[in-house]
C-alpha cells in the first residue's frame, strides 16, 4: 500500500546564495494510493491541499480536500465521492473565504467513460456549496482542464484542452452557471490571468503541423470570450513546462516572436 507524503517547506534566500531548509514535514492521506493535485494558501495563513484517493469508497479515485494551519497541522478533511474516477487539477481560495476545486471526471455519466470538466465550490470549512459539470464540447471525447481562476465579477474561468487538441476557455457565474465557452485552435492552455480591464490572458502550448513540435502560445480574449490577439513564441525545438503567465520557464532554443 502507498501513502502520498506532502511537504510544507519554508525557503530562506540570501542575496548571494539560495538554501532551502525543511521546517515542517507532514503526512496526510489514506492507507492506499493518494495523488496530490494542487495546493494553495488560505486567508487565515494556512494551506489547502486537493487531490485524488483510492482509499475512501471504491476502486475509483475520489476528490479530497485537506485544510492545515500555518505549520501543517491538519484542521479538517473532506472527501467528495463520485461514481467513477475523479482527478483534481487545481484548488484556489475564493474571495468569500471558501475554495474552488477544478477536476476532470467521468463520474456523472454511467453510460460513458467520457471525461468532462467539473467544479466544486465549498465554504471556508470545506462544506459543499455546489458542484457542476461542463460538457460543453459535446463532439469531443475527453476534456483536460488545467486551471481555474476567480474573475472580477466573482465568477470563474476554466482553461484547458481536449482530445481534439483544441485549447479552450469556459466562463462560469458565481453560482456555477455556464455563461460562455469557446475554443481557440490547436493546443492546451495551462494557466490564465485576468487584467484590470476584464480581459484575460491564457498561456499554453500549441502543436503545429506538419511536425511533432509544440510551441508556447499567449492568447488574449475579452470578458465575453472574443479573441483579441494570439502570439506564438516559436523555435525549432519543443517547448516543455510552460505553466505560469509572466513566468515563461520552459525548455527551448532559437526563440523568435511570431
Amino acid at each position: 500500500m502507498k501513502q502520498i507524503t506532502f511537504f510544507l517547506l519554508l525557503l530562506f534566500t540570501t542575496l548571494f546564495e539560495s538554501k532551502a531548509q525543511t521546517i515542517v514535514q507532514k503526512n496526510y492521506g489514506s492507507s492506499v494510493n493518494d495523488g496530490f493535485g494542487s495546493m494553495t494558501a488560505s486567508a487565515d495563513g494556512g494551506y489547502v491541499v486537493a487531490g485524488a484517493s483510492f482509499g475512501f469508497a471504491s476502486s475509483f479515485s475520489d476528490i479530497f480536500l485537506y485544510k492545515t494551519d500555518s505549520i501543517g497541522n491538519l484542521l479538517w478533511d473532506k472527501v467528495f465521492l463520485g461514481r467513477r474516477s475523479d482527478v483534481a487539477d487545481r484548488v484556489r481560495s475564493t474571495s468569500d473565504g471558501g475554495f474552488i476545486i477544478l477536476f476532470e471526471t467521468n463520474s456523472f455519466d454511467t453510460t460513458s467513460t467520457k471525461i468532462v470538466n467539473c467544479l466544486i465550490k465549498t465554504d471556508n470549512a470545506g462544506n459543499l456549496v455546489w458542484a457542476k459539470t461542463y460538457d460543453v464540447f459535446s463532439t469531443v471525447n475527453n476534456n483536460y482542464p488545467k486551471d481555474v481562476i476567480e474573475t472580477n465579477d466573482q465568477g470563474f474561468l476554466i482553461v484547458g484542452g481536449n482530445s481534439a487538441e483544441e485549447n479552450f476557455a469556459i466562463k462560469i457565474s458565481q453560482s456555477g452557471g455556464l455563461q460562455w465557452a469557446y475554443s481557440f485552435g490547436r493546443g492546451l492552455n495551462y494557466s490564465a490571468f485576468q487584467l484590470n480591464n476584464g480581459d484575460f490572458l491564457m498561456l499554453g502550448t500549441s502543436r503545429f503541423y506538419p511536425g511533432p513540435n509544440y510551441r508556447t502560445h499567449l492568447i488574449k480574449i475579452n470578458s465575453l470570450g472574443n479573441i483579441l490577439w494570439s502570439k506564438v513564441y516559436a523555435s525549432t525545438q519543443n517547448e516543455i513546462g510552460i505553466k505560469n503567465i509572466f513566468i515563461l520557464s520552459g525548455i527551448s532554443s532559437d526563440l523568435d516572436l511570431c
